[in-house]
């Protein structure tokens, strides 16, 4: 995966298959992946600083000192987790559960969005977005538009269809 050189980037993603083989790369890269659990496969990555859990004791704050540092992030946003701050933003043409203190946070320290998605062999970065002089709720229309856009290119390949009932429930 090419990476936009010389930015900070939120790097966005969505649960396809072949993400999980993008983790390998995340520390030759400079990134850290956002993970809301502590697996034990994950064990050797976050011992080299390569992920942080945001739902763990400091790791929003943790989060924010990464971003204010500029050291790329990585993020699924096709989820949402319980007790996550959240913005209603269209998604499959419902108002969906969406987080937004990560956009907030980008938008603060002067990243550019960065969707990333598989295509022929390989993931690549599909689509940018500077986040200077945005709101956060048109940053959260951005991602599921675009998230949205990449699950019909091939629905079955999303593996976070359970997950959107929650993400359309009322609060």
């Amino acid at each position: 995966m090419n990476l936009p050189a010389s930015e900070k980037l939120l790097i966005v993603g969505w649960y396809f298959p072949e993400l999980a083989s993008l983790l390998g790369t995340a520390e030759k890269k400079h990134v850290v992946v956002l993970v809301s659990n502590d697996a034990p496969w994950l064990s050797e990555l976050k011992d080299a600083g390569t992920t942080l859990n945001f739902r763990a004791q400091g790791g929003a704050s943790a989060l924010a000192a990464y971003m204010r540092d500029g050291r790329n992030v990585f993020a699924m946003m096709d989820n949402i987790h319980p007790g996550t701050e959240f913005v209603r933003s269209p998604f499959f043409g419902r108002p969906a559960k969406t987080p937004v203190a990560i956009l907030r946070l980008a938008i603060r320290n002067g990243y550019t969005l960065a969707l990333i998605a598989p295509r022929d062999s390989r993931v690549e970065v599909v689509a940018t977005l500077p986040t200077a002089g945005k709101q956060p709720e048109d940053l959260a229309a951005w991602v599921n538009q675009k998230i949205e856009q990449e699950v019909r290119r091939a629905p079955e390949r999303w593996l976070s269809w359970p997950t959107l009932a929650y993400r359309f429930q009322a609060s």
